[in-house]
Protein backbone atom coordinates (compact mmCIF):
# COMPACT_ATOMS: atom_id res chain seq x y z
CA UNK A 1 0.00 0.00 0.00
CA UNK A 2 1.16 3.50 -0.93
CA UNK A 3 2.52 5.72 1.95
CA UNK A 4 0.22 8.37 3.13
CA UNK A 5 2.97 11.08 2.01
CA UNK A 6 3.34 9.42 -1.35
CA UNK A 7 -0.52 9.68 -1.88
CA UNK A 8 -0.74 13.77 -1.02
CA UNK A 9 1.38 14.00 -3.24
CA UNK A 10 4.24 12.79 -6.08
CA UNK A 11 7.49 13.32 -4.80
CA UNK A 12 8.50 13.67 -1.28
CA UNK A 13 7.71 15.88 1.18
CA UNK A 14 11.20 16.18 3.07
CA UNK A 15 10.35 13.88 5.38
CA UNK A 16 7.50 15.96 6.39
CA UNK A 17 3.38 15.20 6.48
CA UNK A 18 1.61 18.42 6.08
CA UNK A 19 -0.71 20.00 9.16
CA UNK A 20 -3.79 20.13 8.89
CA UNK A 21 -5.12 24.14 9.52
CA UNK A 22 -8.18 25.21 11.36
CA UNK A 23 -9.92 28.07 12.20
CA UNK A 24 -11.56 28.54 15.70
CA UNK A 25 -12.98 30.66 18.78
CA UNK A 26 -10.20 33.25 19.37
CA UNK A 27 -7.57 31.78 16.60
CA UNK A 28 -7.01 33.19 13.45
CA UNK A 29 -5.41 30.13 12.69
CA UNK A 30 -3.46 27.72 14.54
CA UNK A 31 -0.69 25.69 11.77
CA UNK A 32 1.02 22.62 13.55
CA UNK A 33 4.17 21.86 12.41
CA UNK A 34 6.72 19.38 13.43
CA UNK A 35 6.86 18.74 17.28
CA UNK A 36 4.98 22.15 18.50
CA UNK A 37 1.80 24.00 18.06
CA UNK A 38 2.20 27.34 16.91
CA UNK A 39 -0.70 30.31 17.18
CA UNK A 40 -1.13 34.04 15.77
CA UNK A 41 -3.63 35.42 17.84
CA UNK A 42 -6.37 37.24 16.37
CA UNK A 43 -5.82 40.78 17.82
CA UNK A 44 -2.07 40.95 16.36
CA UNK A 45 -1.91 42.86 12.72
CA UNK A 46 1.55 41.43 12.27
CA UNK A 47 0.45 37.46 12.66
CA UNK A 48 2.91 37.52 14.69
CA UNK A 49 3.51 33.88 16.62
CA UNK A 50 2.85 34.26 20.27
CA UNK A 51 3.56 31.09 21.64
CA UNK A 52 4.90 28.05 20.98
CA UNK A 53 3.50 24.79 22.44
CA UNK A 54 5.47 21.31 22.35
CA UNK A 55 2.66 18.64 21.89
CA UNK A 56 3.66 14.53 20.53
CA UNK A 57 5.32 13.07 17.47
CA UNK A 58 4.02 14.59 14.14
CA UNK A 59 1.36 16.67 14.85
CA UNK A 60 -1.34 16.96 11.97
CA UNK A 61 -5.06 17.81 13.08
CA UNK A 62 -5.80 20.45 15.25
CA UNK A 63 -9.51 21.73 16.08
CA UNK A 64 -10.97 24.13 19.06
CA UNK A 65 -14.14 23.85 20.88
CA UNK A 66 -17.16 26.33 20.62
CA UNK A 67 -16.04 27.96 23.73
CA UNK A 68 -12.19 28.81 22.72
CA UNK A 69 -11.15 27.26 26.04
CA UNK A 70 -8.91 24.02 24.76
CA UNK A 71 -7.49 23.27 21.43
CA UNK A 72 -7.13 19.94 20.57
CA UNK A 73 -4.01 18.52 18.71
CA UNK A 74 -3.38 14.79 16.64
CA UNK A 75 0.25 13.90 16.87
CA UNK A 76 0.29 11.38 14.32
CA UNK A 77 3.54 9.73 15.54
CA UNK A 78 2.45 8.54 18.28
CA UNK A 79 -1.07 7.72 18.46
CA UNK A 80 -1.96 10.76 20.78
CA UNK A 81 -4.01 14.00 21.40
CA UNK A 82 -2.53 17.07 22.87
CA UNK A 83 -5.21 19.08 24.75
CA UNK A 84 -4.18 22.78 24.69
CA UNK A 85 -5.48 25.23 27.14
CA UNK A 86 -5.77 28.30 25.54
CA UNK A 87 -5.46 30.43 28.53
CA UNK A 88 -1.95 29.28 29.47
CA UNK A 89 -1.03 27.71 25.76
CA UNK A 90 0.17 24.64 27.43
CA UNK A 91 -0.51 21.02 27.47
CA UNK A 92 -2.95 20.60 29.88
CA UNK A 93 -3.18 16.34 29.52
CA UNK A 94 -2.64 13.81 26.44
CA UNK A 95 -5.03 11.36 25.49
CA UNK A 96 -3.61 8.35 23.75
CA UNK A 97 -6.07 7.46 20.81
CA UNK A 98 -5.53 5.26 17.67
CA UNK A 99 -2.77 4.76 15.44
CA UNK A 100 -1.98 7.59 13.22
CA UNK A 101 -4.71 10.06 14.25
CA UNK A 102 -5.04 12.96 11.33
CA UNK A 103 -8.31 14.49 11.61
CA UNK A 104 -10.42 15.77 14.70
CA UNK A 105 -13.29 17.50 14.81
CA UNK A 106 -15.49 18.99 17.89
CA UNK A 107 -19.13 19.00 18.12
CA UNK A 108 -20.91 22.18 18.03
CA UNK A 109 -22.20 21.49 21.91
CA UNK A 110 -18.25 20.95 22.83
CA UNK A 111 -19.08 17.29 24.31
CA UNK A 112 -17.16 14.98 22.38
CA UNK A 113 -14.23 15.60 20.03
CA UNK A 114 -14.08 12.98 17.05
CA UNK A 115 -10.75 11.57 15.91
CA UNK A 116 -10.24 9.88 12.41
CA UNK A 117 -6.83 7.16 12.92
CA UNK A 118 -5.09 5.46 10.04
CA UNK A 119 -6.27 2.29 11.66
CA UNK A 120 -9.60 2.17 10.81
CA UNK A 121 -11.37 3.48 13.41
CA UNK A 122 -12.79 6.72 15.03
CA UNK A 123 -11.97 8.01 18.61
CA UNK A 124 -14.69 9.75 20.56
CA UNK A 125 -13.36 11.50 23.25
CA UNK A 126 -15.63 12.92 25.90
CA UNK A 127 -14.07 16.71 26.36
CA UNK A 128 -15.63 16.90 30.15
CA UNK A 129 -13.38 14.41 30.89
CA UNK A 130 -10.95 14.11 28.41
CA UNK A 131 -10.78 10.45 27.87
CA UNK A 132 -11.49 8.37 24.77
CA UNK A 133 -15.38 6.53 25.39
CA UNK A 134 -15.71 4.54 22.38
CA UNK A 135 -14.19 3.67 19.05
CA UNK A 136 -16.11 3.16 16.20
CA UNK A 137 -14.93 0.92 12.82
CA UNK A 138 -15.01 2.92 9.75
CA UNK A 139 -13.30 2.51 6.19
CA UNK A 140 -9.92 1.67 4.89
CA UNK A 141 -7.90 5.15 5.68
CA UNK A 142 -9.77 7.67 7.47
CA UNK A 143 -8.29 11.10 7.84
CA UNK A 144 -10.54 14.05 7.65
CA UNK A 145 -13.66 14.43 9.69
CA UNK A 146 -16.68 16.90 10.35
CA UNK A 147 -19.81 17.34 12.05
CA UNK A 148 -22.71 19.02 10.94
CA UNK A 149 -23.81 22.24 12.82
CA UNK A 150 -26.94 20.42 14.30
CA UNK A 151 -24.29 18.01 16.02
CA UNK A 152 -26.32 15.47 14.33
CA UNK A 153 -23.67 13.41 12.29
CA UNK A 154 -20.18 13.32 11.50
CA UNK A 155 -18.46 12.40 8.17
CA UNK A 156 -14.99 10.77 7.86
CA UNK A 157 -13.39 10.08 4.77
CA UNK A 158 -11.82 6.64 4.11
CA UNK A 159 -8.87 7.61 1.45
CA UNK A 160 -8.03 4.29 0.64
CA UNK A 161 -11.58 2.58 0.08
CA UNK A 162 -12.82 5.97 -1.80
CA UNK A 163 -15.77 6.53 1.04
CA UNK A 164 -17.33 8.45 3.41
CA UNK A 165 -17.97 6.98 6.73
CA UNK A 166 -21.41 8.69 8.46
CA UNK A 167 -21.46 8.74 11.99
CA UNK A 168 -25.17 9.22 13.91
CA UNK A 169 -23.78 11.38 17.06
CA UNK A 170 -26.50 10.35 19.45
CA UNK A 171 -25.68 6.01 18.91
CA UNK A 172 -21.65 6.90 17.70
CA UNK A 173 -22.16 4.24 14.90
CA UNK A 174 -21.84 4.21 11.49
CA UNK A 175 -25.60 5.25 9.53
CA UNK A 176 -24.52 4.84 5.91
CA UNK A 177 -21.27 4.82 3.75
CA UNK A 178 -21.17 6.72 0.90
CA UNK A 179 -19.39 6.15 -2.18
CA UNK A 180 -17.46 9.47 -3.12
CA UNK A 181 -14.17 9.83 -5.72
CA UNK A 182 -10.77 8.35 -5.83
CA UNK A 183 -8.84 8.86 -2.43
CA UNK A 184 -11.07 11.21 -0.58
CA UNK A 185 -9.27 13.54 2.27
CA UNK A 186 -10.60 16.57 2.87
CA UNK A 187 -14.41 16.99 4.20
CA UNK A 188 -16.12 20.28 5.22
CA UNK A 189 -19.92 20.84 5.90
CA UNK A 190 -21.75 24.32 5.06
CA UNK A 191 -22.85 26.58 7.67
CA UNK A 192 -26.39 25.51 6.88
CA UNK A 193 -26.31 21.29 7.06
CA UNK A 194 -27.50 20.82 3.54
CA UNK A 195 -24.28 20.07 1.69
CA UNK A 196 -20.89 18.53 2.60
CA UNK A 197 -17.92 18.99 0.33
CA UNK A 198 -14.83 16.27 -0.01
CA UNK A 199 -11.88 16.34 -2.06
CA UNK A 200 -11.00 13.64 -3.81
CA UNK A 201 -7.19 13.50 -4.38
CA UNK A 202 -6.89 11.04 -6.66
CA UNK A 203 -9.27 12.04 -9.70
CA UNK A 204 -9.35 16.03 -9.20
CA UNK A 205 -12.76 15.99 -8.16
CA UNK A 206 -15.08 17.53 -5.03
CA UNK A 207 -17.84 15.30 -4.40
CA UNK A 208 -21.04 17.41 -3.26
CA UNK A 209 -22.77 15.11 -0.73
CA UNK A 210 -26.91 16.01 0.17
CA UNK A 211 -26.73 15.58 3.78
CA UNK A 212 -30.37 15.07 3.28
CA UNK A 213 -30.21 12.10 1.24
CA UNK A 214 -26.75 11.08 2.03
CA UNK A 215 -26.30 10.86 -1.86
CA UNK A 216 -23.96 12.76 -4.29
CA UNK A 217 -25.68 15.86 -5.73
CA UNK A 218 -23.09 16.39 -7.60
CA UNK A 219 -18.94 16.00 -8.90
CA UNK A 220 -17.10 19.21 -9.28
CA UNK A 221 -13.63 19.46 -11.26
CA UNK A 222 -11.07 21.45 -9.33
CA UNK A 223 -7.13 21.04 -9.70
CA UNK A 224 -4.64 18.03 -9.38
CA UNK A 225 -4.38 16.32 -6.92
CA UNK A 226 -6.89 18.40 -4.31
CA UNK A 227 -6.84 17.70 -0.65
CA UNK A 228 -7.77 20.58 1.93
CA UNK A 229 -11.18 22.03 1.87
CA UNK A 230 -13.10 24.96 3.53
CA UNK A 231 -16.15 26.31 3.83
CA UNK A 232 -16.93 30.42 4.54
CA UNK A 233 -18.66 31.40 7.27
CA UNK A 234 -21.63 32.66 5.23
CA UNK A 235 -22.08 29.39 2.83
CA UNK A 236 -20.64 31.39 -0.33
CA UNK A 237 -17.76 29.67 -1.02
CA UNK A 238 -15.56 26.60 -0.75
CA UNK A 239 -11.63 26.65 -1.06
CA UNK A 240 -10.05 23.86 -2.13
CA UNK A 241 -6.36 23.15 -2.13
CA UNK A 242 -4.67 21.27 -5.02
CA UNK A 243 -1.21 20.54 -3.99
CA UNK A 244 -0.01 18.81 -7.41
CA UNK A 245 -0.45 22.55 -9.06
CA UNK A 246 0.13 25.24 -6.59
CA UNK A 247 -3.49 26.13 -6.70
CA UNK A 248 -6.64 27.20 -4.82
CA UNK A 249 -9.60 26.76 -6.57
CA UNK A 250 -12.83 28.99 -5.45
CA UNK A 251 -16.25 26.88 -5.66
CA UNK A 252 -19.50 29.42 -6.01
CA UNK A 253 -21.58 27.49 -3.58
CA UNK A 254 -24.81 28.56 -5.36
CA UNK A 255 -23.86 27.02 -8.77
CA UNK A 256 -21.53 24.17 -8.05
CA UNK A 257 -19.09 26.36 -10.14
CA UNK A 258 -15.40 26.93 -9.90
CA UNK A 259 -15.31 31.01 -9.66
CA UNK A 260 -11.69 31.19 -10.14
CA UNK A 261 -8.41 29.62 -9.66
CA UNK A 262 -5.95 31.15 -7.14
CA UNK A 263 -1.79 30.52 -7.30
CA UNK A 264 -0.44 30.00 -3.75
CA UNK A 265 2.66 28.61 -2.83
CA UNK A 266 4.43 25.29 -3.31
CA UNK A 267 2.25 22.09 -2.41
CA UNK A 268 -0.69 23.77 -0.67
CA UNK A 269 -2.70 21.38 1.62
CA UNK A 270 -4.60 23.21 4.67
CA UNK A 271 -6.98 25.91 4.26
CA UNK A 272 -9.09 27.76 6.41
CA UNK A 273 -11.28 30.63 6.56
CA UNK A 274 -11.28 33.19 9.11
CA UNK A 275 -14.80 33.97 11.55
CA UNK A 276 -15.81 36.85 9.12
CA UNK A 277 -15.28 35.70 6.31
CA UNK A 278 -12.74 37.88 4.79
CA UNK A 279 -9.22 35.76 4.71
CA UNK A 280 -8.63 32.60 3.98
CA UNK A 281 -5.42 30.78 4.86
CA UNK A 282 -3.47 28.12 3.02
CA UNK A 283 -0.29 25.76 4.38
CA UNK A 284 1.91 25.31 1.72
CA UNK A 285 4.55 22.36 2.70
CA UNK A 286 6.63 22.95 -0.42
CA UNK A 287 8.24 26.22 0.99
CA UNK A 288 7.04 26.43 4.33
CA UNK A 289 4.65 29.24 3.93
CA UNK A 290 0.62 30.34 4.41
CA UNK A 291 -1.17 32.17 1.57
CA UNK A 292 -3.47 34.67 2.71
CA UNK A 293 -6.14 34.98 0.34
CA UNK A 294 -8.60 37.78 0.32
CA UNK A 295 -12.38 36.47 0.14
CA UNK A 296 -13.91 36.83 -3.74
CA UNK A 297 -16.85 39.59 -3.51
CA UNK A 298 -20.29 38.25 -3.50
CA UNK A 299 -22.94 39.59 -5.50
CA UNK A 300 -26.25 39.53 -2.63
CA UNK A 301 -28.98 41.21 -4.62
CA UNK A 302 -30.79 38.60 -6.43
CA UNK A 303 -32.91 40.94 -8.69
CA UNK A 304 -33.43 44.48 -10.12
CA UNK A 305 -37.10 46.11 -9.69
CA UNK A 306 -38.78 47.39 -12.52
CA UNK A 307 -38.73 50.60 -13.92
CA UNK A 308 -41.26 52.77 -15.92
CA UNK A 309 -40.49 55.37 -19.31
CA UNK A 310 -39.63 58.95 -18.27
CA UNK A 311 -39.24 58.27 -14.68
CA UNK A 312 -35.96 58.48 -12.34
CA UNK A 313 -34.60 55.05 -11.80
CA UNK A 314 -32.18 54.03 -9.00
CA UNK A 315 -31.26 50.25 -8.03
CA UNK A 316 -27.96 49.35 -6.03
CA UNK A 317 -26.15 46.05 -6.70
CA UNK A 318 -25.70 45.00 -3.21
CA UNK A 319 -21.73 42.98 -2.72
CA UNK A 320 -19.58 41.99 0.14
CA UNK A 321 -16.25 40.87 0.34
CA UNK A 322 -12.74 41.90 0.72
CA UNK A 323 -13.01 45.71 -0.97
CA UNK A 324 -12.45 47.78 -2.93
CA UNK A 325 -15.65 46.20 -5.34
CA UNK A 326 -16.06 47.43 -9.00
CA UNK A 327 -19.04 46.53 -11.28
CA UNK A 328 -19.01 46.08 -14.85
CA UNK A 329 -21.62 45.13 -17.46
CA UNK A 330 -20.61 42.15 -18.70
CA UNK A 331 -22.55 40.76 -21.24
CA UNK A 332 -26.04 42.07 -22.09
CA UNK A 333 -27.02 45.88 -22.16
CA UNK A 334 -29.03 48.10 -19.78
CA UNK A 335 -31.95 49.25 -20.89
CA UNK A 336 -32.02 52.59 -23.02
CA UNK A 337 -31.26 55.42 -20.57
CA UNK A 338 -29.65 53.66 -17.79
CA UNK A 339 -25.89 53.00 -16.67
CA UNK A 340 -24.15 51.18 -14.57
CA UNK A 341 -21.45 53.38 -11.98
CA UNK A 342 -18.77 51.07 -11.70
CA UNK A 343 -17.55 52.44 -7.98
CA UNK A 344 -21.02 52.16 -6.17
CA UNK A 345 -22.31 49.38 -8.17
CA UNK A 346 -25.69 51.02 -8.92
CA UNK A 347 -27.99 51.65 -11.45
CA UNK A 348 -29.26 54.78 -12.53
CA UNK A 349 -30.63 57.01 -15.18
CA UNK A 350 -34.25 57.58 -16.78
CA UNK A 351 -35.47 54.40 -18.93
CA UNK A 352 -36.70 55.57 -22.72
CA UNK A 353 -37.55 52.30 -24.00
CA UNK A 354 -40.27 49.86 -22.62
CA UNK A 355 -39.48 46.37 -22.45
CA UNK A 356 -37.05 43.55 -21.00
CA UNK A 357 -33.49 43.64 -20.88
CA UNK A 358 -30.92 41.05 -19.74
CA UNK A 359 -27.42 41.89 -18.65
CA UNK A 360 -24.61 40.19 -16.23
CA UNK A 361 -23.00 42.53 -14.14
CA UNK A 362 -19.13 41.31 -12.59
CA UNK A 363 -18.11 41.78 -9.58
CA UNK A 364 -14.31 42.37 -8.94
CA UNK A 365 -12.23 43.18 -6.14
CA UNK A 366 -8.92 41.68 -4.66
CA UNK A 367 -10.13 38.35 -3.91
CA UNK A 368 -11.06 37.63 -7.13
CA UNK A 369 -14.57 38.36 -9.59
CA UNK A 370 -18.33 36.90 -9.92
CA UNK A 371 -20.94 37.35 -12.05
CA UNK A 372 -24.93 37.72 -11.29
CA UNK A 373 -27.62 37.75 -13.85
CA UNK A 374 -30.80 40.06 -14.26
CA UNK A 375 -33.54 40.86 -16.55
CA UNK A 376 -35.21 44.40 -15.87
CA UNK A 377 -38.40 45.25 -17.24
CA UNK A 378 -39.43 48.72 -18.18
CA UNK A 379 -43.20 49.42 -18.90
CA UNK A 380 -44.63 51.93 -20.66
CA UNK A 381 -46.43 54.59 -18.55
CA UNK A 382 -50.20 54.63 -17.58
CA UNK A 383 -52.86 57.31 -19.06
CA UNK A 384 -56.47 57.49 -18.43
CA UNK A 385 -57.76 57.53 -22.20
CA UNK A 386 -61.83 58.25 -21.39
CA UNK A 387 -62.21 61.87 -21.36
CA UNK A 388 -65.58 62.24 -20.12
CA UNK A 389 -68.25 59.90 -18.13
CA UNK A 390 -72.17 59.73 -18.26
CA UNK A 391 -74.42 61.59 -16.06
CA UNK A 392 -76.08 59.12 -13.64
CA UNK A 393 -80.04 59.12 -12.50
CA UNK A 394 -80.74 58.32 -8.33
CA UNK A 395 -82.22 55.49 -7.64
CA UNK A 396 -81.26 54.00 -11.59
CA UNK A 397 -77.91 51.42 -11.51
CA UNK A 398 -75.07 53.37 -13.14
CA UNK A 399 -71.76 51.67 -14.59
CA UNK A 400 -69.31 54.16 -16.28
CA UNK A 401 -65.78 52.32 -17.29
CA UNK A 402 -62.53 54.46 -17.19
CA UNK A 403 -60.21 53.25 -19.70
CA UNK A 404 -56.72 53.23 -19.71
CA UNK A 405 -53.20 52.37 -21.45
CA UNK A 406 -49.90 51.16 -20.11
CA UNK A 407 -47.96 48.13 -19.39
CA UNK A 408 -50.78 46.60 -16.83
CA UNK A 409 -51.38 45.65 -14.54
CA UNK A 410 -52.76 48.88 -13.88
CA UNK A 411 -55.34 49.58 -10.73
CA UNK A 412 -56.88 53.11 -10.61
CA UNK A 413 -57.78 55.03 -7.28
CA UNK A 414 -59.73 58.57 -6.49
CA UNK A 415 -57.55 60.28 -5.23
CA UNK A 416 -59.06 64.02 -5.09
CA UNK A 417 -62.29 64.83 -4.68
CA UNK A 418 -65.48 63.02 -4.05
CA UNK A 419 -67.46 60.07 -6.08
CA UNK A 420 -71.26 60.83 -5.35
CA UNK A 421 -73.52 58.54 -3.11
CA UNK A 422 -73.77 55.02 -3.99
CA UNK A 423 -71.31 54.92 -6.62
CA UNK A 424 -67.57 53.29 -5.85
CA UNK A 425 -64.12 52.85 -8.13
CA UNK A 426 -63.72 49.35 -8.99
CA UNK A 427 -59.67 49.44 -7.95
CA UNK A 428 -58.50 46.54 -10.37
CA UNK A 429 -61.15 47.21 -13.17
CA UNK A 430 -61.15 51.16 -13.17
CA UNK A 431 -65.05 51.28 -13.33
CA UNK A 432 -67.28 53.11 -11.94
CA UNK A 433 -70.28 51.18 -10.27
CA UNK A 434 -72.98 51.48 -8.36
CA UNK A 435 -76.95 52.81 -8.04
CA UNK A 436 -76.80 56.62 -7.02
CA UNK A 437 -78.49 58.09 -4.19
CA UNK A 438 -78.50 61.58 -4.49
CA UNK A 439 -78.70 64.28 -7.34
CA UNK A 440 -76.04 67.07 -7.79
CA UNK A 441 -72.49 67.57 -9.23
CA UNK A 442 -69.42 65.20 -7.92
CA UNK A 443 -65.96 66.62 -8.96
CA UNK A 444 -62.99 63.92 -8.31
CA UNK A 445 -59.85 62.60 -10.19
CA UNK A 446 -58.91 59.07 -10.82
CA UNK A 447 -55.34 58.41 -10.82
CA UNK A 448 -53.79 55.56 -12.66
CA UNK A 449 -50.62 53.34 -11.75
CA UNK A 450 -48.86 50.42 -12.47
CA UNK A 451 -49.96 47.43 -10.18
CA UNK A 452 -48.44 46.90 -7.14
CA UNK A 453 -45.65 49.37 -7.74
CA UNK A 454 -45.78 52.70 -6.81
CA UNK A 455 -44.36 54.66 -9.67
CA UNK A 456 -45.28 58.05 -10.29
CA UNK A 457 -48.99 58.20 -12.02
CA UNK A 458 -50.65 59.87 -14.13
CA UNK A 459 -54.12 61.27 -13.45
CA UNK A 460 -56.84 62.44 -15.01
CA UNK A 461 -59.81 64.79 -13.13
CA UNK A 462 -63.44 63.88 -14.36
CA UNK A 463 -66.73 64.78 -13.31
CA UNK A 464 -69.36 63.16 -13.15
CA UNK A 465 -72.70 64.88 -12.56
CA UNK A 466 -75.93 63.59 -11.10
CA UNK A 467 -79.66 63.82 -11.95
CA UNK A 468 -82.89 63.64 -10.15
CA UNK A 469 -86.02 61.77 -11.34
CA UNK A 470 -87.45 64.81 -12.28
CA UNK A 471 -85.24 65.99 -15.07
CA UNK A 472 -81.73 64.44 -16.80
CA UNK A 473 -78.82 66.70 -16.63
CA UNK A 474 -76.85 66.72 -19.45
CA UNK A 475 -73.21 67.55 -19.38
CA UNK A 476 -70.82 69.02 -22.04
CA UNK A 477 -67.03 68.58 -20.56
CA UNK A 478 -63.60 70.34 -22.12
CA UNK A 479 -60.52 68.45 -21.64
CA UNK A 480 -57.29 70.51 -21.30
CA UNK A 481 -54.12 69.71 -20.54
CA UNK A 482 -52.04 70.36 -17.51
CA UNK A 483 -48.86 69.87 -15.72
CA UNK A 484 -46.61 67.12 -16.27
CA UNK A 485 -48.55 64.78 -18.35
CA UNK A 486 -51.39 65.06 -16.55
CA UNK A 487 -55.24 64.87 -17.74
CA UNK A 488 -57.45 67.75 -16.49
CA UNK A 489 -61.18 67.71 -17.09
CA UNK A 490 -63.27 71.06 -16.52
CA UNK A 491 -66.92 70.64 -16.96
CA UNK A 492 -69.90 73.28 -17.47
CA UNK A 493 -73.40 71.80 -16.75
CA UNK A 494 -76.77 72.85 -17.90
CA UNK A 495 -79.95 71.22 -16.89
CA UNK A 496 -82.55 69.97 -19.67
CA UNK A 497 -86.01 70.26 -19.07
CA UNK A 498 -87.69 67.38 -20.43
CA UNK A 499 -90.84 68.31 -18.92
Amino acid sequence: MRSRASRARTGALRGRWPALLAVGIGLTMALVLPGTAAFAATPDPLGKVIATTPVGAGPEGVAVDPSGTYAYVTNAGDGTVSVIDLATHTVATTIPVGARPGGVAVDPSGTYAYVANWDNTVSVIDLATKTVTTTISVGAGPFGVAVDPSGTYAYVTNSSDGTVSVIDLATHTVATTITVGAWPFGVAVDPSGTYAYVTNAGDGTVSVIDLATHTVATTITVGAWPFGVAVDPSGTYAYVTNSSDDTVSVIDLATHTVTTTITVGAWPFAVAVDPSGTYAYVTNAGDDTVSILAAPPAVTTVSVPGGVVGVSYTAPIQTTGTGPITCAVMAGSLPDGLTLDPATCTVTGTPTTAGDSSFTVRATGPGGSVTKDYTLSVIAPPAVTTGTVPGGVVGVSYTAPVQTTGTGPITCAVTAGFLRPGVALNTNTCTLAGTPTKAGDWKFTITAEPAPTADPAKTAELAETGADPWGPLALSLTMITTGAGALTLSRRQTRVNDG
